[in-house]
């Protein structure tokens, strides 16, 4: 390329092509730049001075520096051929090494994809054809890929954990699956949660009755100690007046509380437990001198004696229909 003074790129300019260029001038051109023929030569063309600024190129040949725009759509299709293979054999893009967006969530994701929309219908086939062919009569042939579904440690871990606690693995069968030797027939053991145990009709109503006494004595409790805190700001003779009044009504108060819980006892427990529980009742609405310097804890406590008593007579009801 001819010398030029001037840089004709910038600082930050790209080369996006070479240019080749052969400058031929004519004489009358060459006498009016200032030119001269060399004297030993007349038939040749007079030499070329080197000029500043070169016009018409005859001959403009370049060489390119950039990929051009089919090539680079080349490298797209290729990119669209391995999700095309993909798709064809219906795997995650990620398996053929395309990992353009891909992530740790949802490449997990499409590998359990891959196990149950990929793998699972050919498996149940091959199992199925296996256990046609091959198989004894009652055997059947199972695919197994959990190993495929938990292929970290930790997951595979985790879920023997749960089988274990939960009570449907032995520790056996999870060194069985971790390609262990077992430990003997103590390995073959299970457990059992205590708190998933299977609860007994009598010993399910037994809490039921608990619970609903529970909640009426807790109702009983409230009103008395509402009650008595009105009547511990009065005076000495409205007091006592108002305490009379209040255990006057609290028999009957008690009863509306129990009503509905007396009908059921009844026809579960029989007219032996519904006396009891009404002399308790009795006796709890009976008159009484209130502790007023300390109203909250003299009413829990009448609550709580109450609460034991009828729990006992409800278990002792509990034992005499078990017997019968």
């Amino acid at each position: 390329m001819p010398d030029l003074e001037c840089n004709p790129l910038g600082a930050a300019a790209a080369i996006e092509k070479i240019e080749q260029t052969e400058y031929l001038w004519s004489e009358d051109r060459v006498k009016r730049r200032g030119g001269r023929r060399s004297a030993a030569a007349p038939d040749e063309p007079a030499p070329v001075q080197k000029l500043k600024f070169p016009e018409t190129p005859a001959i403009r040949p370049f060489t390119a520096t950039t990929i051009p725009p089919d090539d680079a759509q080349f490298l797209a299709t290729r990119q669209f051929q391995l999700r095309e293979i993909a798709r064809l054999f219906r795997m995650p893009p990620h398996m053929l090494g395309d990992l353009e967006g891909a992530t740790f969530s949802n490449i997990s994701a499409m590998s359990t994809q891959y196990v149950t929309g990929t793998i699972m219908p050919w498996a149940k086939r091959w199992a199925s054809e296996a256990t046609m062919k091959l198989a004894e009569p009652g055997q059947v042939v199972r695919m197994r890929a959990e190993d495929l579904q938990m292929a970290d440690l930790a997951q595979r871990t985790a879920a023997h954990k749960e089988g274990r606690m939960g009570g449907w693995l032995s520790t056996n069968e999870i060194r069985r699956d971790m390609g262990l030797r077992p430990i003997g027939p103590e390995g073959d053991t299970y457990l059992r949660p205590l708190n998933n145990e299977t609860v007994k009709p009598a010993a399910q109503a037994h809490l039921i009755s608990t619970a609903v006494v529970t909640a009426a004595v807790d109702r009983l409790e409230t009103r008395e100690r509402n009650a008595m805190s009105r009547l511990a700001n009065k005076a000495d003779a409205d007091r006592d007046a108002g305490l009379a009044r209040y255990f006057e009504l609290t028999a009957g108060a008690a009863m509306q509380a129990f009503d509905r819980i007396l009908v059921a006892f009844g026809q579960v427990y029989g007219t032996q437990c519904v006396a009891s529980i009404e002399s308790a009742l009795a006796s709890f609405s009976a008159p009484v001198e209130p502790d007023w310097s300390d109203l909250a804890s003299w009413s829990s406590r009448r609550g709580s004696d109450l609460l034991s008593e009828l729990v006992s007579i409800i278990s002792q009801s509990d034992g005499a229909s078990d017997e019968s």
